[in-house]
């Protein structure tokens, strides 16, 4: 499901002036969760990863996070809390799911719907543009005018656009940086394919492609590739190795693949390329 379906359906929308949670165990939501931060601080444990928490942050949890946060004491808390699902497929179900433990979570309660990739893991950000919306979410649910539930969903539709648009891009940049250490790392293996650099991600290639393409302008083949045609430029100019070896050396295995490649990225064969440039550095 791309976020162009979303069409989220709002269970429950309240402003906390306390947050009771046992130390014992760990949290699991059942739909998604939206925590704003008012007034607290402290830190947030979900699935394993630990943030800090402070005034004018949003919390954006899909559903099974388990989660634990742990606020300091403060004599003006207030967090807004929202409980809603992604779409409206499970609209029959309209009162709050409630959070459940870790020995009490049943997972066939779940609401089933596809998720989107940008919102199927933790986002934690500074968003002080938020408050006013989720306050009018919240107020709405206080009062409950015609069309509140269409309203709510409106405004965290806009909400979690707005998480999206400024997580994603420094979390797609440092993904792309680490897709292409892997690739400086493991460019040799000539059996390295799309599917197994996503897989080392945990993504879709094709998703990791497109995301490729955004950052380099390449795709994830063409990118590896060219990393290739660039580590065989090397070998060209400061080894004797034959073009053979070079292709092997370089990744690509099959020296008639390897000159192909290499004229489409250079417009020259290998060799004529180390004799080209030699003589030229000469």
């Amino acid at each position: 499901m791309g976020l162009d379906m979303l069409n989220p359906f709002v269970r429950y929308a309240r402003a906390h002036p306390m947050y009771a949670h046992s130390a014992a165990e760990l949290s699991v939501c059942y739909d998604c969760r939206l925590f704003y931060i008012e007034s607290a601080s402290g830190f947030l444990l979900a699935d394993g990863v630990k943030y800090d928490i402070c005034n004018e942050q949003a919390v954006f949890l899909p559903p099974c996070t388990r989660y634990h946060f742990t606020f300091s004491p403060c004599q003006d808390f207030s967090i807004l809390v929202l409980d809603f699902d992604l779409v409206a497929d499970h609209a029959d179900i309209r009162e709050s799911l409630t959070t459940a433990t870790e020995t009490t979570f049943d997972a066939a309660l779940v609401p089933d719907y596809p998720i989107p990739e940008e919102l199927s893991r933790p986002i934690v950000r500074l968003s002080p543009q938020l408050l006013q919306p989720l306050r009018q979410c919240v107020d709405n649910f206080l009062v409950r005018d015609p069309l509140y539930r269409e309203t709510a969903s409106a405004l965290v539709k806009l909400t979690l656009l707005e998480l999206v648009k400024n997580s994603s891009a420094a979390a797609d940049s440092r993904l792309c940086r680490e897709v292409q250490a892997y690739i400086h790392e493991h460019y040799a293996d000539q059996s390295l394919t799309n599917h197994d650099i996503a897989e080392n991600f945990s993504y879709h290639p094709y998703y990791l492609s497109r995301l490729m393409r955004e950052h380099t302008g390449k795709s994830l083949h063409q990118y590896l590739l060219w990393y290739r045609v660039n580590i065989a430029k090397n070998y060209l100019l400061t080894t004797a190795y034959s073009i053979e070896e070079v292709s092997w050396q370089s990744g690509f295995g099959s020296a008639a693949y390897f000159i192909k490649t290499f004229r489409e990225h250079t417009g020259m064969t290998p060799g004529k390329y180390r004799r080209l440039r030699l003589h030229t550095e000469l």
